[in-house]
């Protein structure tokens, strides 16, 4: 990730271990591959924000199920002087249609400077 694009993308494959006796993905599960995301796009701010994220938002749409892949979207904003949103979106895609399974916000906040 360089300074001018600030869009990470990952995908993540459902095996067995994550889901439950419906062959649902567990939505712990899908909140640490969230977070570990998130924890890798903040690593080029750390030494000016926070190292643990202030306020966590999260939104689940749709169940995912065993043996299919979810495709993760971050992206870093920069919110007023003080904060750095790290927005992740959690898709699936086929060839038909894109749909939209989660969201999350982590907000980052930036260190007091000392003088």
């Amino acid at each position: 990730m360089n300074a001018q694009d600030k869009t990470v993308k990952s995908q993540f494959r459902i095996t067995r271990k994550y889901v439950n006796k419906k062959k649902e993905l567990q939505p712990y599960f899908l909140y640490l591959q969230m977070e570990e995301m998130a924890k890798k796009m903040i690593l080029p701010y750390q030494k000016e924000t926070s190292a643990l994220a202030t306020n966590t938002s999260i939104e689940i749409r749709h169940s995912v199920y065993l043996q299919e892949t979810i495709y993760l979207k971050g992206i870093v904003e920069f919110r007023e002087s003080s904060t750095i949103d790290i927005s992740i979106v959690v898709y699936k895609a086929n060839n038909y249609n894109t749909t939209i399974i989660s969201k999350a916000t982590f907000t980052y906040q930036f260190k007091e400077l000392k003088m």
